[in-house]
């Protein structure tokens, strides 16, 4: 599934999160269908999504992610 996700317009993030995933959305109202149908063509059961609101967790980890692809790109120029 995570393979599946990875680069899906739509879709800024895809992390294990213990036994499933974490996917951030870049649309809070298309972010549900974008994931489904992705998960569907590739003959992935969709059952178990569910939204959920990102923990402090979630925020630090996507801030701390973000500035090191930040940095990354900025060291590749």
């Amino acid at each position: 599934a995570m393979d599946t996700l990875t680069g899906v317009a739509g879709l800024s993030e895809v992390a294990v999160f213990g036994s499933g995933l974490h996917v951030t959305a870049t649309s809070d109202i298309e972010g549900e269908t974008v994931i489904r149908t992705a998960l569907e063509r590739a003959g992935l059961d969709a059952n178990g999504l569910r939204r959920i609101h990102p923990s402090m967790e979630d925020v630090f980890v996507g801030v701390i992610e973000e500035e090191d692809r930040r940095r990354k790109e900025g060291a590749s120029k």
